[in-house]
């Protein structure tokens, strides 16, 4: 299969043009017509995704986050991006990335991490959108999602909830009652900083994001909201996974799609 017809595959469930205007999404390197037979997926495109990729001969990447996110006037090896860009395009590798778009899309990254706490009857938390499904239906995209979680819990067993699904060993909480009662959920995957205020319009018993600075932090406390810093990496990096089953789904065993695991950049002490 061309990577023109996988990157069809993609524009379904993520159309590009959902992408905010800052953001650089789609075909980033390489031949539309590049035939592909294994690919792989990533969150980001490190030099560990770039050597692997060469290493196992890999026709095509797709990641979350963009390895390109500004133009750049030169493409040499004395630049760490462009020691990545020259070694992908060197070894014939197509790379595709879908951030934003992904992010908006009705089921994207915030579904996908709602659903990882059986969340239902799920809403956009921030900036909705509006555009057309591959079935020709109207549907609303956004960032975010706030939904229901099956029975109340208590704040703690949140926590706990959210360290288990997302296999996290520690994170930061601002604004914890001890053994209150939440249900109503908002997730953010990434950083959500700039949708406290529309989880607080929402009135939600809690917000899961990452990447919340102590001012941030502090002024969401303030105002009484919950808030859950589950950290950037933790509460994306089931992106791999998630694409991966959803092109298996449409490709059955036409080619070899393979998930790259990839740890938390940093560690805890």
């Amino acid at each position: 299969m061309k990577s023109s017809a996988i990157i069809g595959l993609l524009q379904q469930l993520a159309p590009e043009e959902l992408a905010c205007s800052w953001d650089n999404v789609g075909l980033l390197c390489g031949r539309r017509e590049k035939e592909v037979k294994r690919l792989l997926l990533c969150l980001d495109v490190t030099d560990e995704v770039v050597a692997y990729g060469v290493e196992k001969k890999v026709d095509m990447i797709v990641s979350h986050h963009p390895l390109l996110f500004r133009p750049i006037n030169r493409l040499t090896e004395e630049t760490m991006i462009g020691r990545r860009l020259l070694k992908l395009a060197g070894a014939d590798i197509v790379y595709y990335a879908m951030h934003t778009n992904f992010d908006c899309a009705e089921y994207g990254m915030a579904y996908a991490a709602a659903k990882k706490l059986e969340m239902t009857d799920l809403c956009v938390l921030d900036e909705p959108v509006t555009y057309v499904n591959p079935e020709g239906k109207t549907v609303i995209g956004g960032i975010g999602r706030i939904g229901i979680l099956p029975s109340p819990v208590t704040s703690e067993a949140l926590i706990a909830l959210v360290k288990e699904q997302f296999s996290i060993d520690a994170l930061a909480v601002y604004g914890l009652s001890q053994g209150r009662q939440v249900q109503r959920i908002a997730i953010s995957p990434g950083s959500g900083k700039d949708q406290i205020e529309a989880a607080l319009q929402a009135g939600v018993d809690a917000l899961i994001t990452g990447d919340i600075s102590h001012h941030t932090g502090l002024d969401a406390m303030q105002q009484g909201l919950f808030l859950i810093d589950a950290g950037h990496y933790h509460v994306e990096h089931i992106f791999a996974a998630y694409v991966g089953d959803y092109l298996r789904e449409c490709l059955s065993d036409e080619m070899m799609i393979e998930t790259f695991s990839e740890e938390c950049p940093y560690d805890i002490y």
